[in-house]
C-alpha cells in the first residue's frame, strides 16, 4: 500500500500467504482438470498468483531499505 504522506509502500505478510494459497488450488485444480484447456487455464492463473505474491515480498524489501530524502526533492509538484 502506498500512502502520501508516508511515501512508503508496506507489504502484509497475510496477503503473500493469501496469494500463495491460492497459487497452491490453482495447481490443485490444474492436475485434476481433465482437459488441456482447462489446465493451461488453471497453470496461468496460479502462475498470476505467484507473481502477486513475489510483488508483495518485493514490496516489503523496499520498506526495510532507508530512505535518501531524495523523493521529496524529485517529487512532482502540483500545478500552479
Amino acid at each position: 500500500m502506498f500512502t502520501k504522506e508516508q511515501g512508503l509502500r508496506v507489504a502484509m505478510p497475510e496477503m503473500t500467504d493469501f496469494f500463495q494459497r491460492q497459487a497452491r488450488e490453482c495447481r490443485r485444480l490444474a492436475a485434476q482438470a481433465s482437459g488441456k484447456n482447462d489446465r493451461e487455464y488453471w497453470l496461468r492463473l496460479a502462475q498470476r498468483w505467484e507473481w502477486l505474491a513475489q510483488q508483495n515480498v518485493t514490496a516489503k524489501v523496499k520498506t526495510a531499505q532507508p530512505t535518501t530524502g531524495l523523493e521529496k526533492r524529485f517529487a512532482k509538484r502540483p500545478a500552479a
